[in-house]
């Protein structure tokens, strides 16, 4: 195979790994502000039952005073049923009485009733703290993951940049810019493979002389149509090694 040539697909299989890095981490910072967003999104809803479960304890409070205050007229009512003398004066004691403790009983009923949300809240309360803990738990996990994969990759594109430099301070000039004319659009596909003759990047059908080319590979071999360097799959068995790790 043409050195040149040789060195371009390497080249290429270098870009493409760095070119990998990015989109591994973007993936997994997605899944951390997904993470993130339902914390917040479970914290407001905790906020809101807290919020209800408050209104529901105020609101009984609210129906005990009116018990107090009611068995206070209550209290008063009876005490006066035995100075009464009148029969209408009585009876109209005693239907203030019976009112007043239907007014308690109205409220006993409604405290019962809210008793019942507020415990029904509590439960769904619970539950939220629960599933907010499993939150936070996997968003730590990740997060902790997602730092250690961090360092590692920043370790390993120091390597591949290293590898990277050696390659392009042995390349000639004119090589390293043909090379990035065509990367430049080309990008992940900048050297592909010829399979059944046709180019793999635009995938047209080679002519027989031109198919000849990229047997022999004497020459820098790009593709009539596209513009890609093109190679035999066979041929160029360099491509293992990073390939391997896209």
């Amino acid at each position: 195979m043409n050195q040149y040539l040789k060195q371009m697909i390497e080249l290429s299989d270098i870009d493409n790994y760095i070119s990998s890095f990015e989109p591994e981490l973007e993936q997994m910072q997605v899944l951390s502000q997904q993470l993130e967003s339902d914390r917040i999104e479970k914290l407001e809803s905790i906020d809101i039952i807290k919020n209800d479960i408050s209104l529901i304890i105020k609101k009984i409070s609210e129906q005990e005073v009116k018990i107090s205050v009611n068995r206070d007229k209550l209290r008063s009512y009876e005490s006066k049923t035995g100075e009464l003398k009148r029969d209408r004066e009585i009876s109209s004691n005693l239907e203030q009485e019976k009112y007043i403790k239907g007014q308690i009983d109205i409220s006993n009923s409604e405290i019962s009733k809210l008793e019942e949300i507020k415990d029904s809240e509590s439960i769904i309360l619970n539950d939220r703290y629960r599933e907010l803990q499993e939150i936070e738990l996997k968003l730590t996990q990740h997060n902790n993951f997602l730092n250690s994969k961090t360092v590692a990759i920043q370790e390993n594109r120091k390597k591949v940049y290293a590898e990277r430099e050696l390659l392009v301070n042995s390349m000639e000039k004119k090589i390293f810019s043909l090379y990035g004319k065509i990367r430049r659009w080309a990008k992940e596909t900048t050297a592909v493979p010829v399979v059944n003759k046709a180019c793999r990047g635009c995938f047209m059908k080679l002519s027989d002389q031109a198919y000849l080319e990229v047997i022999q590979s004497k020459d820098i071999v790009t593709c009539p149509n596209c513009g890609r360097l093109l190679y035999l799959e066979d041929s160029f068995q360099g491509r293992q090694k990073f390939q391997a790790k896209l």
